[in-house]
């Protein structure tokens, strides 16, 4: 995601890395499903590991960029509410990704949400809200100083889900 820095002042890069080694127990396995759009950047939909998937960072945007119910109208710039619709597309792509795993969103570990304006963070966090009956994953949200990688996008989702 696109920051000032991280933590060391400047930084620009920051990677957060889990494996398997050859002699766990856990095993990667790329799982893949036809109901939630491809990665447009080449990596995989979701990877399981034993009993946890982790997502690929997902972003609102189709290969026309970003959803079309989070495009603004130039006719009318305040007809959507834009955070609530990226977060929608969201959730809902990561919900297929987790059905295809065997498993769903209501058990979600870990989240992580990116934003270019935390002032769209009430909007979008009011959805999220709604697919995790049984309770929020832990929580990481931080502001980015963007663009996203998809002109039109200003959140970018992280998510580690469970599978029981």
């Amino acid at each position: 995601m696109p920051v000032d820095s991280i933590v060391i002042p400047d930084g620009h890069i920051e990677i957060t890395l889990v494996a398997v080694t050859d002699k766990g127990t856990a095993k990667k396995k790329v799982i893949r499903t036809t109901k939630a759009p491809v990665p447009l950047f080449h990596e995989s939909q979701v990877v399981r590991a034993g009993e946890l998937l982790f997502l690929s960072g997902q972003l609102a945007a189709d290969a026309d960029g970003v959803v079309a119910a989070a495009r603004v109208d130039p006719n009318y710039p305040y007809g959507i509410n834009r955070p609530a619709a990226q977060m929608q597309a969201m959730i809902e792509n990561a919900e297929a990704v987790c059905a295809a795993a065997g498993t769903s969103l209501r058990h979600g570990i870990r989240l992580m949400t990116m934003h270019t304006d935390l002032g769209e963070y009430a909007a979008a966090v009011d959805v999220r809200r709604r697919f995790f009956p049984d309770g929020q994953p832990a929580t990481t949200t931080i502001a980015v100083s963007g663009p996203m990688q998809v002109p039109g996008c200003t959140i970018a989702l992280d998510l580690w889900v469970g599978i029981p």
